[in-house]
């Protein structure tokens, strides 16, 4: 409704920063228990930058972006739910971290 360019432009980055993060993930060395639980991450992360991607394009192309913003928050959860994993695994595994290895994963809609 605003045709507002700049905010287009935020989804954008959105995008590209989940790329960077699946390019880094994608050079790390897992044990092999855990190649299944980092690559559901990855392809959720991938999914992620996928629709972002195309929901920037609102401003040229409305409709396939609106319809990946609604497929986007059937993706979240998703993702959520790889997040998960990933935790699950480590509990599984008595990994633990200490407060200083944390992280926060922030998502808007």
């Amino acid at each position: 409704e605003e045709k507002n360019p700049v905010k287009a432009q935020s989804l954008l980055i959105m995008a590209n920063t989940n790329k960077q993060i699946i390019a880094d993930l994608l050079k790390m060395t897992v044990p092999k228990t855990a190649v299944t639980v980092h690559l559901n991450l990855v392809n959720n992360l991938n999914q992620n930058a996928t629709l972002l991607t195309d929901m920037a394009k609102i401003l040229d192309n409305p409709y396939p972006a609106l319809e990946s913003a609604n497929l986007y928050r059937v993706q979240k959860l998703n993702f959520y739910k790889a997040l998960e994993g990933v935790n699950q695994f480590f509990k599984t595994n008595n990994i633990i971290f200490s407060s200083e290895e944390g992280s926060e994963v922030f998502l808007t809609i």
